[in-house]
């Protein structure tokens, strides 16, 4: 499996911890697996993005980042 290092505001990775150590998850890493997970199921759900083949085309899909506060 890759590793994957991935930069987040002190608050979410407070929370992320939260959700760790209250055994919602058993690692960082899977409760990042299964966020990524719904985030492609919803990009299923979305209409179709143009054929192109290209990273981007999926990428373009995402929408721009939202801001989530973790406090």
């Amino acid at each position: 499996m890759a590793k994957v290092l991935v930069s987040m505001p002190s608050q979410m990775l407070k929370a992320l911890d939260k959700l760790v150590s209250e055994g919602f998850y058993a690692s960082r890493s899977e409760a990042i697996r299964d966020a990524l997970r719904l985030l492609f199921q919803s990009q299923e759900e979305a209409p179709e993005p143009p054929q192109g083949g290209e990273v981007m085309d999926f990428l373009g899909t995402m929408g721009e980042p939202k801001d989530f506060s973790y406090s």
